[in-house]
C-alpha cells in the first residue's frame, strides 16, 4: 500500500512536470514573443503613419496660407507702385524754384577750406511710417493723413496695416 501510494504520486509528479513543461514552452517560445514584439511594431507605426500625416496637412495648410498671404502683399506692392507712379508726375521745374543754392560763410582761419552754409539749412524729416502713425493716433482719416503726407491713399493704407 505504501508502495502504491509512492507510486501514484510520483506518476502524479511527472503528470504535472510534463503540463507545466509545455504551459511555460508554450507562453516563453520564441515564436511567440516574435510574434508580439510584430504586433507591437505594427501598432507603433500605424500610430506613427497617423501623426505623419496630420503633421503634413497641417503643414500643406500653412503653405497655403503663406501663399495667399504672398499673393495679398505682391498685390498691394503692385497697387503701390502703380499708385506712386501716378501720383509721382510732378514737373522739375517747380521742384528746381524750391532749391536754393549755398553762399560762401567767411571762416576766422584761411588756413582751412572754404565752408558753404544757405541761409535756410536742410532739417531731417521724420520717417513716412512715423508720420503716418502720429496721425493716425490724433484720429486723422486715411484720406487726411494722405494729404498731409503727400502720398496716395494706398500707401498711407499699406503702413497702417503694418502698424
Amino acid at each position: 500500500m505504501s508502495i502504491t501510494i509512492i507510486v501514484t504520486m510520483c506518476v502524479i509528479n511527472l503528470i504535472l512536470w510534463a503540463v507545466f513543461f509545455i504551459k511555460f514552452k508554450s507562453l516563453f517560445s520564441t515564436e511567440d514573443v516574435l510574434r508580439k514584439t510584430r504586433e507591437q511594431v505594427g501598432q507603433l507605426i500605424s500610430e506613427v503613419n497617423g501623426i505623419t500625416l496630420s503633421n503634413i496637412n497641417l503643414i500643406d495648410s500653412k503653405i497655403e496660407e503663406l501663399n495667399d498671404a504672398i499673393k495679398n502683399a505682391e498685390r498691394r506692392i503692385a497697387t503701390a507702385d502703380a499708385e506712386e507712379k501716378r501720383s509721382s508726375k510732378i514737373p522739375l521745374k517747380e521742384t528746381k524754384k524750391k532749391t536754393k543754392k549755398a553762399e560762401p560763410v567767411k571762416t576766422k582761419k584761411d588756413d582751412g577750406p572754404e565752408i558753404y552754409m544757405t541761409k535756410n539749412p536742410i532739417t531731417p524729416k521724420k520717417s513716412f511710417q512715423k508720420q503716418v502713425a502720429e496721425l493716425y493716433n490724433l484720429g486723422y482719416t486715411i484720406e487726411q493723413i494722405a494729404k498731409e503726407t503727400e502720398r496716395s491713399t494706398t500707401e498711407v493704407e499699406f503702413v497702417i496695416d503694418m502698424l
